[in-house]
């Protein structure tokens, strides 16, 4: 989703907003930050791709979108189009923050991340927040890179390949047997 594509906010939560953009460049990131849309963006190289990141605060809560600059879906690609949102959702399954979504009228693959505000404006661990949530949208296109590339820019592999070639990997296969266990399978 474009920035252009959001309404101007005169409720977003302005105290929020700037405790972000000040823990942001605090760090060292180059942000910017359209206050009359209440929308804070940057890029970061990981997984072998640019990641575009959009913190949009909203009053009471704000959630984070982080989009793809490769991972773009064809949606004229029929074959596509019924594997991608097979392989987003078999993906979700494993994801304990946060899930993957599929833009159909852009094509644009993005995580995304909310969290509501609940008792306090700025919650007291805003900082371990948004870099939690900065590094667990980098570790899933990272984790989840080559399935998404198989389906997506490669067109060789299923929804159900590309998942399989990465149960093979060894911390998914601990992931699995923590599954079972706790849904009591032998």
């Amino acid at each position: 989703m474009e920035i252009k594509d959001y309404v101007y906010w005169n409720d977003y939560d302005k105290e929020v907003a700037e405790a972000i953009f000040n823990m942001l460049t605090k760090e060292g990131l180059k942000v910017e930050f359209n206050r009359p849309k209440a929308v804070l963006s940057f890029d970061l190289n990981i997984a072998e791709d640019e990641l575009h990141h959009s913190f949009i605060v909203r009053e009471g809560y704000f959630f984070l979108y982080v989009k793809s600059s490769t991972l773009i879906v064809d949606l004229n690609n029929i074959r596509m189009m019924n594997r991608v949102p097979q392989l987003i959702n078999r993906i979700n399954c494993y994801l304990e923050n946060g899930n993957f979504e599929l833009d159909c009228e852009t094509g644009e693959l993005r995580m995304k991340f909310t969290h509501f505000c609940e008792e306090e404006k700025v919650p007291a661990r805003l900082y371990s927040l948004l870099f939690n949530m900065i590094n667990t949208s980098g570790q899933a296109f990272s984790d989840y890179w080559h399935a998404l590339e198989g389906v997506i820019l490669r067109k060789d592999m299923t929804a159900r390949e590309a998942i399989e070639d990465i149960e093979r990997v060894e911390k998914f296969k601990i992931r699995k047997e923590i599954a079972k266990a706790l849904a009591g399978d032998e």
